[in-house]
């Protein structure tokens, strides 16, 4: 039950990440061409950069869950067939991911609240920086989540 409706929350995040691609390919476009007119589009970096991170942290807890952030295997190759110790480097995977995305979503909630206390903006775009940040410390924050459910490889698509 829980699964699925991180399932379910993560797929509509994954889409939201697709529409943040989508942006960035019109705003890349619109100011290639505004700039042949010489007229570059004005905060065309910083929305760059914010949607880069809508992109990114939108798609985290899809990540998380489906088990496909990059993985170093040293230690599986150690430990061999032990399926035991297989069971324990998995369980340790999860937790410390779990771990690092609620510091991460800790000290972005922390940012968030410095953003709205003092109302910062990006400069030429003059978008404010704070719902961005709220957004990023709430993915992070159901990305731990997602790590205590997580799959392991290719499972949640074996599911399906």
């Amino acid at each position: 039950m829980q699964t699925r409706f991180l399932r379910h929350v993560c797929s509509w995040m994954f889409g939201l990440s697709a529409l943040a691609i989508l942006a960035l390919m019109a705003v890349a476009f619109a100011d290639v061409m505004m700039r042949s007119f010489v007229r570059p589009l004005s905060g065309a970096f910083e929305l760059t950069e914010v949607l880069v991170g809508v992109m990114v942290f939108a798609a985290l807890p899809f990540v998380t869950l489906s088990g496909k952030h990059v993985k170093v295997s040293l230690l599986r190759s150690l430990v061999g067939k032990n399926v035991l110790v297989q069971g324990l480097l998995r369980w340790c995977s999860r937790v410390a991911t779990g771990v690092l995305m609620a510091f991460l979503a800790y000290h972005l909630w922390a940012l968030d609240t410095q953003f709205a206390q003092t109302n910062s903006r990006a400069v030429f775009a003059d978008l404010p920086l704070a719902p961005f940040a709220y957004f990023a410390a709430v993915m992070c924050a159901l990305s731990t989540l997602a790590a205590l459910f997580s799959a392991d490889g290719d499972e949640l698509a074996e599911e399906k």
